[in-house]
């Protein structure tokens, strides 16, 4: 919880910063809008991308996914890798 409140103060400045700099300029406006079909293509093309933050987070807060577990089992194979046998990996 102690991130949330430095998270959002960030993300507003950001979309202050965004929405000043954006504001006087017109080239925003000249584009043409995107189809739908042109939008789910995007959607498409970018869902393993949004899915691996889902994942990765839904995997720590579940308990299923930690560093220390990685780092575990890195040093498992490199000790199997040299012929030592662990009672526990």
């Amino acid at each position: 919880m102690a991130g949330v409140v430095p998270g959002m103060i960030l993300a507003s400045h950001a979309r202050a910063m965004t929405w000043f700099i954006a504001r006087g300029r017109t080239t925003i406006r000249a584009c043409r809008k995107a189809t739908w079909a042109e939008r789910f293509a995007a959607f498409r093309k970018s869902i393993w991308g949004l899915l691996l933050i889902v994942i990765v987070l839904g995997g720590i807060y579940a308990r299923r996914i930690h560093a220390d577990r990685s780092r575990r089992h890195e040093r498992g194979l490199r000790l199997r890798h040299r012929g030592v046998r662990l009672l526990a990996t």
